[in-house]
């Protein structure tokens, strides 16, 4: 992410200068969702981390490893930046296939509470209809 944000701080530098008061945003995903060890976001920058989580268990279950590394790297992003936006997808399938009804339904109030406990301002949840006539069809919601 080092890179990336090197960039974007740059360009950030450029709008505070031209535009006080507007916002630059880049994406915390993938390759680049493990934030610096010695490089912060501007504070016109605006920080989307894309979360990559099991949707079996809710976000802040100690027992899911891989909740566990994506609960950390967002709150160390949360202590890097009071500009935090989460984006998370619900999808009622995942790598096996079809899963009805929905097994992470359940978690979603909580996981929205714990983002926001993590210092997101906004949460973004997208969902699919998977594998029905609606497939084509998303919806995005903002929190």
């Amino acid at each position: 992410m080092g890179s990336v944000l090197t960039l974007v701080n740059i360009v950030a530098d450029e709008v505070a200068r031209k535009y006080p008061g507007r916002m630059v945003g880049t994406l915390s995903y993938a390759y680049t969702k493990v934030p610096p060890n010695t490089l912060g976001p501007r504070p016109n920058v605006q920080i989307l981390y894309c979360q990559n989580q099991c949707f079996i268990h809710s976000l802040d279950d100690p027992s899911c490893t891989q909740n566990v590394d994506q609960y950390n790297k967002m709150r160390a992003w949360s202590e890097m930046t009071d500009n935090l936006h989460a984006w998370s997808y619900y999808f009622n399938y995942d790598r096996r296939g079809l899963q009805l009804p929905l097994p992470n339904l359940q978690w979603i109030k909580s996981d929205l509470r714990t983002k926001i406990a993590l210092g997101s301002r906004a949460c973004s949840c997208r969902r699919s209809a998977a594998r029905t006539k609606m497939s084509s069809k998303n919806c995005e919601t903002t929190y």
